[in-house]
Parts: C-alpha cells; structure tokens; sequence
C-alpha cells in the first residue's frame, strides 16, 4: 500500500480544492495514529487573604496565607475565626464558614459568644505586589446579620471602611 506523506496530502487536497489556496507545507513525523497529545494545565496562583499590616502582625492569623482555617485580627477574641472551611476560592469573592465570638449591641467583649460565622473576602487585587482578596468581612446569619461589603476591613492595611471608621460590628 503506498503512503503519501502529509506534504503530499495538503498539496493534494490543495489542488482539489481549486489550486487557488497558497498551502503552507507541514512537516509530519509521524503517522496520525501514533501522535499522542497530554493535556498541559497551567494553574494561576491562588490569591492570598491579603496580608498582615501594621505593628500587631506578629499577632494576626491567616493573612497572607491560601484557604486559611483560622483567622484573627489581632485584638480581642472578636476578631477571631477558626475551623474555617471555605466552599470558594480564586473568584470574585471567597465564602467560607467558621467559628466566631457574637457580640451584641451594648456588650462587652468578655461576653462574647461562639456562633456560626460566615466569611466573605473579595475585592481581588495586589496588596503588596501579590495576588490577593483586599477586603474581609463576616457575618452571624442566626443573629440577623448579612453581607454588607461596604462595611469591612481593608485586610492590606487594616483600615476598616465603613461604618464611619468604627470598628465593624462584631469583627
């Protein structure tokens, strides 16, 4: 059986195509059956949950890290999640859940309590050159709260926004 190389088949198919086509000759070096392709994927680095800021980084946990399972600002109990478990991460926003303290309205932070907590980070950007959610905010649903991005911290600088500077309600 005679085997036409791959020049010779795009020349011809050239050719029964009307011969009007400019081909650009291929080099095959190997029959079709024997070429394998292994898909390549190519994976972005994951965004960091911002990063630690200021002189009370040294105390912070979970800033600067991938999927973190605690996070802590740094003060107070109030400012602290753990047995964090995210159901997202890379989009737009982050979501996971966890445990917080609840602190409600004209309490004192040693009355905190645990409750369910969820946790949103999103504004995805650069803080500090990396790749990263650059606003964190959390909420107690089983006490009335929701999502509210306009309140929360900036989690590059540790500024809160919102809510006239104060700190946010039971973050």
């Amino acid at each position: 059986m005679m085997r036409l190389s791959g020049v010779a088949v795009l020349l011809t198919l050239a050719i029964g195509c009307g011969g009007s086509h400019t081909v650009t000759p291929a080099r095959i070096t190997s029959p079709p059956s024997a070429v394998t392709t292994s898909p390549t994927t190519v994976r972005a680095v994951p965004p960091l949950l911002g990063q630690p800021w200021g002189g009370g980084a040294r105390y912070q946990k979970g800033f600067g890290d991938v999927r973190p399972a605690t996070i802590f600002l740094g003060g107070d109990e109030t400012g602290l999640v753990q047995h964090v478990h995210w159901r997202s991460w890379g989009g737009s926003r982050a979501v996971g859940s966890g445990i917080g303290e609840w602190l409600g309205r004209n309490q004192f932070s040693y009355e905190a309590s645990p409750a369910a907590v969820t946790i949103v980070a999103f504004n995805l950007g650069e803080c500090r050159g990396k790749r990263a959610y650059t606003a964190i905010a959390w909420y107690f649903p089983e006490h009335g709260q929701h999502f509210e991005p306009s309140t929360h911290i900036d989690i590059c600088t540790g500024e809160y926004v919102g809510n006239n500077g104060a700190d946010p309600p039971s973050a």
